[in-house]
């Protein structure tokens, strides 16, 4: 696997290497490796998407009564229409992707879920010493023109009635997984100025399997609902507060 690094990185080997396209943020105890990528199983899919099943309208219903008043029509202007709102970026329970069709703002209740749900991830990866992982998300509030914007590049799961115009709502990739190093984990690597190997990675369904685990405890909180989307890859959650 191909790895990529933050400019961190260049205090441990003494390089300059290529960062990623996310911000990242990487604790002072740890160092940027890259994204563990993987294609989910249909099985696996299946089995989720059983559980995680709330349907648009249940989540629409939530964003409408929590959210913003009225979509966003352009991102112009949306500067005094997200004061109320919560800006999010990468930290130490969470990383936020590079957002080509959406902008970084929540309600604060959508806000803290995800910190929750990111947290109760990184720890309960570590617990199970599985090693270092953050989850990504990959989608948050959304205008009215990113959502026609998304709709023509082909994203089936793009609705024109989209609950992520009202800033109540998040997507969490659960084909892709921030993956992170130890200090002992990179001198224990071999690496050229393009590669590393010696890193090992967790086996992705069973990162999966702990992040829907979390999220189907937050539903049964009450505090969300949920959808298991098998053709985009991630879980989509709206706050139900």
């Amino acid at each position: 696997m191909r790895l990529r690094y933050s400019s961190l990185v260049v205090l441990w080997l003494l390089l300059v290497l290529p960062t990623t396209a996310m911000a990242q943020f990487v604790p002072d105890s740890l160092c940027t490796v890259d994204t563990l990528h993987w294609e989910p199983n249909p099985a696996m899919q299946a089995r989720h998407a059983a559980v995680l099943n709330d349907r648009n309208a249940i989540q629409l219903e939530a964003a409408k009564r929590f959210g913003l008043r009225s979509p966003l029509p352009t991102r112009e202007g949306a500067e005094a229409a997200t004061a109320g709102l919560t800006f999010i970026e990468s930290n130490d329970a969470y990383t936020v992707d590079s957002l080509e069709y959406s902008i970084p703002f929540l309600t604060s209740a959508a806000a803290a879920l995800v910190n929750d749900i990111g947290e109760a991830f990184r720890d309960s990866v570590r617990a199970a010493e599985l090693g270092e992982y953050r989850i990504i998300v990959t989608s948050v509030l959304r205008t009215v023109e990113d959502v026609e914007r998304l709709r023509a590049s082909g994203n089936r799961n793009a609705v024109p009635n989209s609950t992520h115009c009202f800033a109540t709502t998040f997507d969490l990739s659960y084909e892709r997984f921030y993956r992170l190093a130890t200090a002992d984990e990179w001198l224990n690597a071999t690496f050229d100025p393009h590669e590393v190997t010696g890193i090992l990675y967790a086996d992705p369904e069973r990162l999966t399997n702990i992040l829907v685990g979390i999220v189907t405890r937050q539903r049964a909180q009450r505090r969300c609902y949920a959808i298991f989307e098998r053709g985009e890859n991630c879980i989509h959650i709206t706050v139900r507060r």
